[in-house]
């Protein structure tokens, strides 16, 4: 396993997809710990502290580019910091 894996894995950020079986790609279930910062992410953005929120949801991205709740949650914080072209982005 290439060393960058593991720093992730062991920063508590999902595995890395993998081709499954009929060529789509599998992806890792999200750890605990990665499950509980989207949820504070989540709450912070529902407080309205977009800014907290936004480093969370990075942070989250930055380690497992894959992680689709933590996109829809990034895409939201844009969306209610009234930044329609990166939320769209991050839809995508």
């Amino acid at each position: 396993m290439p060393k960058v894996v593991k720093k992730q894995l062991k920063k508590g950020a999902a595995a890395p997809a993998k081709e499954g079986e009929d060529g789509g790609v599998t992806v890792p279930p999200i750890t605990p710990e990665v499950r509980k910062k989207l949820e504070t992410a989540r709450a912070l953005m529902e407080r309205g502290e977009l800014d907290e929120a936004l480093e969370i949801v990075d942070e989250i991205v930055d380690d497992d580019p894959m992680n689709d709740p933590a996109w829809r949650i990034k895409g939201e914080v844009h969306s209610r910091m009234g930044d329609e072209v990166m939320a769209e982005l991050c839809a995508l």
